[in-house]
């Protein structure tokens, strides 16, 4: 039985899409992690390597996915796990790497188990969110698991999927901030505020539900304008972005739809149906921090409904 293995592609997403915190998130397109769990006769161990030297050992979130599974899944306890991550989601900037890398883990572990269910798999990516944030959210490795765009219900633990019915570019601009740590996104929820008075949570309930209706009617301008409305987070994270008011400024004067922080940061993203225009955005922006000295590069992608996709084995 311990002798199996499978290889799957996870791909990163975007979290919160402006006021959607912790329960809306969306699957990137051309951007995946490779993830390659092999498991074998032994006693239990897990062992992780990766290109990237955060993921490599026992201090990492793809491990803390497979202790949880050797937990969930008893008769892993008599094999030995090993997980080779290939990133190919940038790290710490905002683009569900953590997700992506937690997703393809729970799922090859869940399907080497002999037991893919979503609600298992999408409990066990979260252990690996609650490693990097302190919390077991939910909203990139739902992305990751199902693509498209993802409804988190945090109560249930559930994850209802949006298909995307029509062709939505993102622009996402990434600046460079000194050195990346997945632990990033424990302090930019630590500053978040604990409550909220109730005109905020009107005004931030009604963005929330003009962004699903703009997307289930496929109306990218009411998405985007909806995206750019954030109460709770954008005002405490983006003191930590350089030059954020000013490139948000700039992306909608230029003739973004919307514009705002992905996920925790530091990256911000801002949508259009024309990909060229999101390049010519993407320049804007990008020369205008170029005068002020700040350095960044620009991900052209697209919103995505392809989740997490078995390339072998299982």
């Amino acid at each position: 039985m311990c002798d199996r293995e499978a290889v799957v592609k996870s791909p990163g997403s975007i979290a919160n899409l402006g006021p959607g915190f912790d329960v809306l998130a969306v699957a990137l397109s051309g951007l995946h992690d490779l993830v390659h769990v092999k498991a074998s006769p032994g006693t239990g161990l897990v062992r992780v390597y990766s290109d990237v030297p955060v993921l490599t050992g026992s201090s990492n979130n793809a491990h803390a996915v497979a202790v949880k599974s050797l937990e969930k899944f008893k008769w892993l306890s008599s094999c030995d796990i090993e997980i080779y991550v290939r990133k190919g989601v940038p790290v710490s900037v905002g683009l569900g790497s953590s997700g992506a890398t937690a997703a393809g883990a729970a799922f090859a572990l869940s399907l080497i188990a002999g037991s893919v269910d979503e609600e298992t798999v999408l409990s066990l990516a979260g252990e690996g969110e609650r490693f990097v944030s302190g919390v077991a959210h939910y909203d990139n490795v739902a992305a990751s698991l199902l693509g498209g765009v993802v409804i988190v219900d945090t109560k249930y633990k559930k994850a209802y999927k949006i298909e995307i019915p029509k062709e939505i570019h993102v622009g996402v601009v990434i600046p460079e901030t000194g050195a990346r740590t997945e632990k990033k996104t424990y302090v930019a929820r630590s500053i978040l505020p604990g409550k909220i008075d109730l005109e905020t949570h009107v005004q931030q309930s009604s963005s929330l539900a003009k962004l699903v209706y703009g997307l289930i009617k496929g109306d990218l301008r009411l998405v985007g304008r909806a995206i750019s409305e954030d109460e709770i987070c954008e005002p405490s994270r983006s003191k930590l972005i350089p030059l954020y008011r000013e490139m948000k400024d700039i992306a909608l004067r230029e003739g973004a739809y919307g514009f705002n922080i992905a996920g925790a940061g530091p990256s911000v993203f801002y949508i259009h149906d024309d990909l060229d225009e999101i390049t010519r955005i993407g320049g804007v922006i990008l020369d205008f921090l170029k005068s002020k000295g700040v350095k960044a590069s620009l991900l052209a992608s697209r919103f995505s409904n392809q989740g997490v996709e078995v390339v072998s084995g299982g």
